[in-house]
């Protein structure tokens, strides 16, 4: 890719495009299942130093960072 990076604008233009689509891809494949660990590896904030020990359990561990209208399992957003 960073080969293919250096043949102009357009081709760089055409990386760029598609590391987005593949971090939205996964991003949504984190989201849905409410997975933190895959979440994070989209989404590198420093989370713990800016809520409490309590806080940062709950959406580590039990999914609260995503937002679910039923129990089902793919059903986050």
């Amino acid at each position: 890719m960073k080969k293919l990076d250096e043949n102009g604008p357009t081709a760089k233009m055409w990386i760029q495009y598609f590391n987005m689509v593949n971090l939205t891809k996964a991003f949504i494949n984190a989201e849905r299942p409410g997975d933190w660990s895959a979440h994070t590896d989209c989404d590198m904030i420093d989370l713990s130093s800016k809520i409490t020990a309590d806080e940062y359990h709950k959406f580590t561990k039990c999914g609260y960072f995503t937002m679910r209208l039923s129990d089902r399992y793919w059903s986050g957003v």
